[in-house]
């Protein structure tokens, strides 16, 4: 993909500038600007640039100066709760909130919390052509369509459910922006009547599912 480009006549910003940019929910830094436009990088001064996805119709940039917190607080209304926290897109982690207050491990400089929540997709059980529910069967890989998406994990309940895989062994251990397209996954365990398929969304992340196509194997018992 091509690096991202920001037209915002006269912004006045200058190179290592650390801006917090809406639609990407994280601060970035100012890069090959001129009068009217610039990139972002990951770190001042860096060679990673972030990357065009897609065409954005609203949004805005701000400037981050001072330095960051790591006591957020303010949250006296969930006081006694455990809290998810995210910040520059990064999940933080869980911390329970102690006199309207949470301390986090990083400065952070923009920051999301709120009440943990999970999303679970599990599809109706699976009845192949001219074989019915019953049939013993095992679903051996799944094929998951996403679509802006981080994190999740798949499996066959509750108990068996791994992480889905978005990067090869050995890969860049660089920022991974949101993922679109399609991942295989191979599935635990043997063969059952139930067949059942399950994904899961326990952390703070964005996750549309588009499809799952599934391989599968059956045998009469």
């Amino acid at each position: 993909m091509a690096d991202l480009f920001l037209h915002i006549p006269n912004h006045g910003y200058s190179d290592e500038d650390l801006l917090f940019v809406s639609w990407l929910d994280a601060n970035y830094y100012v890069s090959d600007k001129t009068q009217n436009a610039f990139k972002l990088t990951t770190t001042a001064g860096g060679a990673v640039y972030i990357q065009f996805g897609e065409s954005v119709t609203a949004g805005f940039v701000r400037e981050v100066t001072g330095s960051g917190i790591t006591t957020i607080t303010g949250l006296n209304h969930l006081e006694g709760e455990l809290v998810q926290v995210t910040s520059n897109g990064i999940y933080l982690g869980l911390f329970t909130v102690a006199s309207g207050s949470i301390s986090v491990l990083t400065s952070v400089f923009s920051y999301t919390v709120g009440l943990p929540f999970e999303s679970t997709l599990q599809p109706m059980k699976l009845d192949l052509s001219n074989l019915g529910l019953a049939t013993t069967k095992k679903v051996s890989k799944v094929i998951i369509s996403l679509n802006k998406t981080v994190a999740g994990k798949v499996g066959t309940g509750t108990q068996k459910l791994n992480s889905i895989v978005y990067r090869d062994a050995g890969s860049s251990d660089e920022e991974f922006p949101y993922f679109t397209g399609d991942r295989e996954q191979t599935m635990p365990g043997g063969y059952s009547r139930a067949g059942d398929v399950m994904v899961k969304q326990d952390e703070p992340y964005p996750m549309t599912v588009l499809a799952l196509t599934f391989d599968v194997g059956a045998r009469n018992d």
